[in-house]
């Protein structure tokens, strides 16, 4: 969609156009802008790229996971970006990054980074985007009872790891 406005300064014409595109108009556009006025024509050109660049967006497959269950990662941006998620580059631009991890309680609170790389005309964009993973632990209170020769176990409900121990 192109907007023009004329604005006129005595003997002195002031032509502004603004151009709104979709991003199913994306690549390489020349612009050009034609006047005429009293019998004489000026004629302007420019290029322009149009783009659409947004993201990365990263992602848990549980973003609050029990201790030893799978998680997968994974970081996806556009059909030309190259993502890379915590420094490894996805296979190539246009596809996720992913990694699978076993939960561990060192692994409560740990970011995730996802950066992405778009090239428009022989110029890199960058853009990041990051994700904090939570591990729920399970907290064991030994009791002993001197009436009993054993020691008595009694769980808890899960926490989150970094949080502390619940207990009796």
């Amino acid at each position: 969609m192109l907007n023009a406005t004329v604005m006129n300064h005595g003997d002195t014409l002031t032509a502004t156009a603004t151009a709104t595109a979709r991003a199913d108009q994306e690549g390489a556009r020349e612009i050009v802008c034609n006047v005429t006025l009293g019998g004489e024509r000026r004629e302007a050109r420019e290029n322009l790229t149009v783009f659409s660049f947004l993201g990365p967006t990263v992602n848990l497959s549980e973003p609050t996971a029990p201790e030893g269950s799978i998680v997968t990662v994974s970081c996806m941006a556009g059909a030309r970006v190259q993502v890379t998620l915590d420094g490894v580059p996805a296979a190539a631009p246009g596809q996720p990054a992913q990694l699978q991890l076993n939960a561990t309680e060192s692994d409560d609170r740990r970011s995730f980074f996802c950066s992405a790389t778009l090239e428009v005309d022989g110029e890199f964009l960058h853009r990041n985007s990051s994700v904090q993973l939570r591990v729920l632990c399970e907290s064991v209170t030994l009791t002993f009872n001197p009436s009993s020769p054993a020691l008595e176990r009694l769980d808890a409900p899960l926490h989150h790891c970094a949080s502390g121990v619940l207990g009796v």
